[in-house]
């Protein structure tokens, strides 16, 4: 399947999901995404993911026990936090929740 294709069926079956009518789907322009950014350590367990209003995304592995901020324009990986029960530490992270 080539990626157009999929982009389209991804945003037709995104906006039925949101309540949208079936026309109104197959009317939606297509997405043409860039290539995909790699991080030279993999992930094990991505149990959330919320985008910052400056572009990065915050990303929670509870397996590795981590979270993290991502920045794709500098391909860039910080660990947030660390290990542990006091302040500014964290057990097992799991989900993430954006606040305004």
């Amino acid at each position: 399947m080539s990626r157009g294709l999929t982009a389209r069926c991804s945003a037709a079956c995104l906006a039925l999901a949101l309540g949208a009518s079936p026309s109104t789907a197959q009317r939606l322009p297509e997405l043409r995404l860039a290539a995909p950014v790699r991080f030279p350590e993999p992930f094990t367990n991505i149990r959330g993911l919320v985008e910052l209003p400056d572009g990065r995304v915050l990303v929670s592995d509870p397996t590795e026990g981590s979270v993290w901020a991502l920045d794709f324009s500098r391909r860039t990986r910080r660990d947030l936090g660390r290990r542990g029960e006091g302040p500014g530490e964290y057990l097992e992270p799991d989900r993430l929740w954006p606040f305004e």
